[in-house]
C-alpha cells in the first residue's frame, strides 16, 4: 500500500466533498458506510468534518466509496444482464 503525501490531501478532499452531500449511487448510504448520517448535518459542519479528517481517514473513505460504487454498479449490471437473459461466457 502506498503512503499518501501531504499534497494528496487537497485532491482527496475535493473527491470527498460531493460524497458528503449524497451517495454517488443515488441511493441511501449503506448502513456500514463511514459517511452514513453525514447528510443530516448542515453544510458548514460537513466542511468542518472534512477539514478535521486526516489523510489516512480521507484515503480510507475515498477507497471505501470507490469499492462500494464499483460493487453496486457490478450488481446493477449483473441484474440487468440476468433480466435480459444474458448468460455470461463460461468458456475456460
Amino acid at each position: 500500500m502506498s503512503t499518501l503525501t501531504t499534497s494528496s490531501a487537497l485532491p482527496l478532499r475535493a473527491y470527498l466533498e460531493p460524497l458528503v452531500r449524497r451517495c454517488p449511487c443515488q441511493t441511501d448510504y449503506p448502513k456500514d458506510c463511514p459517511l452514513v448520517g453525514i447528510t443530516k448535518i448542515d453544510e458548514r459542519m460537513r466542511g468542518k468534518f472534512l477539514s478535521a479528517l486526516t489523510e489516512a481517514e480521507m484515503s480510507f473513505m475515498a477507497a471505501y466509496c470507490h469499492v462500494c460504487r464499483t460493487t453496486r454498479l457490478d450488481l446493477v449490471t449483473a441484474n440487468s444482464d440476468k433480466a435480459n437473459g444474458h448468460i455470461p461466457n463460461k468458456s475456460v
